[in-house]
């Protein structure tokens, strides 16, 4: 996209600074803060990206690059007006085309054609950034205000982009992405004020590396049950998931065959009758992990994913008990799975 608006710019031109045009790293977590916008979190990213608005900043950043590139290269005022029209129609276009890549479900829903593949997104985003950033020196340099949208369509971008590039890792495909989302990021993904967010870090939803960042897997575990999570669909398309209570409970809530029967608050459990023989089983509410309470022995199952254990004698099997409304006499085991398609395999028997 740049090499066809820098066609239009001056000849004799300089460049900024080159720390303004340097963009290596700029996918990694750390450096993906400094573009997601605050003012931005807790809002609909499809009204605060409205296109109108989008449009209009884009026009603002042409207009502050080429007034501070006129600077360095005088034009006639004709030619001026000529590179503002052609480098704003260019960026305009990119913008949008971003816009429909951020806030879609899948690649079809990016426009970029061709460019749809790992490389060629990562060079829009790439592109974009270099034009973005400029812009942004070029408004501080005027005493403009900053950029507020184009930033944060780059950051939310990036999110996207993380989250497939995850995919194409656990597909065999090589990427040297970092593996990792910042609090700034999940909040932007997920719809959510930065405070939110960072109760649930201080509550223990959500681990964390050095730095306030989050390793991308666990990030996403969370990010599912999320209500507002922008990329919910594409997310559930990993070939790999861990998954936890809630998301086990979501799922079956999406089952033909199961119904939820009831929610037990002080041992924190969702009872549910699965499949034609209505078999009961409790699932756990929590979001760390995903353990299922049985009152009976599970099939035997080969899995590396899947443990099992007999709760039948320990002091808090009659309080089970009663929470599934079992007789005193009734086994319990527990399982816990580490993936999604651990709970899928063992559910099947049941649905």
């Amino acid at each position: 996209m740049l090499s066809n608006a820098a066609a239009v710019l001056p000849s004799e031109s300089q460049p900024l600074p080159n720390e303004t045009l340097n963009t290596e790293g700029l996918l990694a977590a750390d450096g993906n803060e400094a573009w997601i916008q605050l003012p931005l979190l807790g809002r609909s990213a499809q009204r605060a990206l409205n296109e109108v608005r989008l449009a209009e900043e884009t026009l603002r950043a042409s207009e502050a690059m080429l007034t501070t590139l006129d600077l360095i290269a005088p034009q006639a005022p004709h030619d001026r007006v000529r590179q503002v029209h052609s480098i704003d129609r260019c960026m305009e276009t990119a913008a949008i085309k971003l816009r429909q890549y951020t806030l879609g479900q899948s690649l079809a829903d990016s426009g970029f054609g061709q460019e749809g593949s790992s490389d060629g997104v990562k060079g829009v985003i790439r592109d974009f950034m270099h034009f973005t950033a400029m812009a942004q020196t070029a408004c501080r340099l005027q005493g403009q205000p900053s950029l507020v949208l184009l930033p944060h369509l780059v950051g939310l971008a990036m999110v996207r982009y993380k989250i497939e590039a995850l995919w194409q890792e656990e597909s065999g495909v090589n990427s040297a992405d970092t593996q990792y989302l910042t609090h700034e990021e999940i909040a932007a993904a997920c719809e959510l004020k930065l405070t939110s967010l960072r109760n649930a870090v201080s509550r223990g939803e959500l681990p964390q590396s050095d730095g306030a960042c989050v390793p991308i897997r666990q990030a996403l575990d969370w990010m599912l049950v999320r209500q507002r999570f922008l990329f919910l669909r594409l997310a559930r398309s990993l070939p790999s998931r861990h998954i936890n209570g809630k998301m086990a409970s979501l799922w079956l809530g999406r089952q033909p065959t199961a119904e939820a029967v009831k929610t037990v608050s002080r041992l924190r459990l969702t009872l549910w009758r699965l499949g034609a023989q209505g078999t009961l089983i409790a699932v756990n509410t929590g979001v760390r992990q995903c353990i299922l309470t049985l009152p009976f022995a599970p099939p035997s199952l080969e899995s590396h994913e899947i443990f099992v254990t007999d709760r039948s004698h320990d002091k808090a099997a009659d309080l089970l008990r009663k929470g599934l409304g079992v007789s005193s006499s009734s086994p319990i085991w527990q399982v816990r799975m580490k993936s999604r398609e651990a709970f899928e395999k063992l559910v099947a028997h049941w649905l």
